[in-house]
């Protein structure tokens, strides 16, 4: 996908994100159609077009109503609430973010594996936080250690901790009974309809959040 999305600017054009998945499923496809029978092909694909297609019309909904600026004008622009709005973006976005992959492949999950995880919206929203801090200090650690490698195994503790801490959340989370539900396998009909009725509720969100000419 990555390198689908990137070939766009080899060409002078803007990238297109729904259009760049496509082409990566296409080329995928071409070298082994079967693929289009694999669970994590159509996990994977599934979710990105999850995020790509509903995410834009929550985060008009959702994220811009959470804006700093938005807050600025009633309160005066105080740093305090900058970090604040902030902060409570990022916790809801990765909440959202999760959610709306759960919407996109729940009906696979239960068809495959039939249960459907009932924390995983919290789960994946807390270590995707995780995951960001985590990065930075990896990133940190690595550059430090090229020169001072003492130092650079130092810095290493605090992503150890933050590794502890994602194995933590998803051992608690996921340790309890009632974390996942067993499901029957859902008719190819439900599933059908379930999409049908998804892509109407995102047509119509989508005129409503279109900007009038």
């Amino acid at each position: 996908m990555v390198t689908a999305y990137l070939s766009a600017y080899l060409f002078w054009r803007s990238a297109d994100s729904l259009n760049t998945v496509l082409i990566a499923a296409l080329a995928i496809l071409a070298i082994n159609p079967l693929q289009l029978y694999d669970v994590g092909f159509q996990l994977s694909f599934m979710a990105v077009l999850s995020i790509i297609l509903v995410v834009p019309v929550l985060q008009h909904h959702v994220l811009d109503w959470l804006s700093p600026e938005r807050f600025d004008e009633r309160i005066g622009g105080a740093p305090a609430v900058y970090i604040t709005m902030r902060a409570a973006q990022c916790i809801v976005g990765a909440v959202m973010l999760s959610i709306v992959v759960g919407l996109g492949t729940w009906p696979l999950t239960a068809t495959y594996f039939n249960y459907i995880s009932l924390v995983s919206p919290i789960a994946n929203a807390l270590t995707a936080i995780l995951v960001i801090l985590l990065t930075i200090t990896g990133i940190i650690s690595m550059a430090v250690s090229a020169y001072i490698p003492a130092a650079g195994q130092a810095l290493a503790a605090p992503a150890a901790f933050i590794m502890n801490c994602m194995t933590g959340v998803v051992t608690s989370l996921g340790g309890h009974h009632w974390s996942i539900t067993a499901v029957k396998s859902p008719p190819a009909f439900t599933v059908v309809a379930y999409f049908i009725i998804l892509i109407g509720v995102l047509e119509f969100a989508y005129r409503k959040t279109a900007p009038k000419s």
